[in-house]
């Protein structure tokens, strides 16, 4: 996706990915289901907020930083049926308050099925 884009009030079903942004984006308000790996951040300067992703398949995850998202706004998200709630997380993103319900697995040393660097996350059926 081009950089400065709004990505809002989409339906995504049956992709390998979801979603995926580079830099200075804002995605609200869009549901992502049945995909490999529902949301992918691999830029910078991103506000993601209000979404729905839920059943992520073939042990996929909710939201991936891939490696590369930094000082991103990820809040008010809730991400159902997931293996993974959020990961690859690294350098200064905020990324609470989200939503957890039914996440199998969480990032290594992290809460159960979520990654936080401060402030809440509410998790549902741990």
């Amino acid at each position: 996706m081009p950089s400065n884009s709004t990505v809002s009030g989409n339906t995504v079903v049956s992709f390998s990915v979801g979603i995926w942004v580079g830099n200075a984006n804002t995605i609200n308000s869009d549901e992502v289901s049945l995909a490999s790996g529902a949301l992918i951040i691999s830029g910078r300067g991103n506000v993601v907020k209000d979404n729905v992703l839920f059943t992520t398949i073939g042990g996929g995850a909710g939201i991936s930083f891939n490696c590369t998202g930094t000082n991103n706004i990820v809040t008010h998200n809730l991400i159902n049926q997931s293996f993974w709630g959020i990961i690859n997380l690294h350098g200064t993103n905020a990324i609470t308050p989200n939503t957890f319900s039914n996440v199998s697995k969480r990032s290594p040393g992290r809460a159960r099925g979520a990654v936080s660097v401060e402030g809440r996350i509410t998790i549902l059926n741990p």
